[in-house]
């Protein structure tokens, strides 16, 4: 909000008015959440880790759960889910689509290799992610494996919702 008040001041105050947004109070609170926030130090050659439960899992790619088990919100308890290395969407591709400007492609590359393969793609929000980056770091086919996979999972209702 600084920038915004520095560099558009009229806007800043129209967005002030309409929101009730109290500047000094929301720029401490956010930076006390930033000053509390965990950012590991993450050595060269390492995977950025969703959580630290990561590093204990039994890694498996999707293909092994069987065709007649998917998708897994439906055959599964969320206790077996969340317990298991397969995951809805990666939250740390995101966070590398996101910021890319803060990673190299090979950062980029070796996370999407760990991650994509436990990535179930069972959430809308997860195919098109991993399709942009797959078309960054080169992965031609798998980009657009992907991209058809995002068009088509509502329209033909792959989650059988």
């Amino acid at each position: 909000m600084n920038i915004i008040s520095e560099k558009y001041p009229d806007d800043y105050s129209r967005i002030r008015r309409a929101t009730d947004f109290q500047h000094n109070e929301e720029s401490g609170h956010w930076t006390d959440i930033i000053e509390r926030m965990y950012l590991p130090k993450i050595p060269e050659k390492a995977y950025l880790y969703k959580t630290t439960a990561t590093w204990t899992r039994h890694w498996k790619t999707t293909d092994a759960i069987p065709k007649d088990k998917r998708p897994i919100n439906q055959h599964w308890s969320w206790d077996r889910i969340l317990r298991s290395c397969y995951i809805k969407q990666s939250d740390v591709l995101l966070g590398l689509y996101l910021y890319y400007f803060n990673f190299d492609k090979t950062t980029v590359q070796r996370n999407f290799d760990f991650y994509e393969p436990m990535t179930v793609h069972e959430s809308s929000l997860s195919p098109h992610i991993h399709s942009i980056l797959a078309a960054r770091i080169g992965y031609v086919e798998k980009a657009y494996e992907l991209f058809i996979h995002a068009t088509r999972l509502d329209l033909d209702d792959y989650n059988n919702e």
